[in-house]
């Protein structure tokens, strides 16, 4: 059950819950998420642990960009 559940932060009133992040190419899963972030414009960073990504989100789950390893050798292993 991978979701992040959005509360105020005034009044912990339930505001909205992300399960699937919604894409372009239709709605992707996270699993194994092991970090969440939030910045200033509210943009969601999610360590996506067992796919091995991170994904950014609007704050509606809207991904906006993937982050994957980089290919060059130096970074394999």
């Amino acid at each position: 059950n991978s979701r992040i559940v959005v509360f105020d932060a005034q009044t912990y009133e339930l505001i909205r819950e992300i399960g699937e992040i919604q894409s372009d190419e239709g709605p992707l899963n996270y699993r194994g998420a092991k970090g969440l972030y939030v910045d200033k414009d509210k943009k969601i960073y999610i360590a996506d642990t067992e796919n091995r990504r991170v994904l950014i989100t609007d704050e509606y789950g809207n991904l906006l960009q993937t982050m994957v390893k980089p290919a060059h050798p130096r970074y394999q292993g």
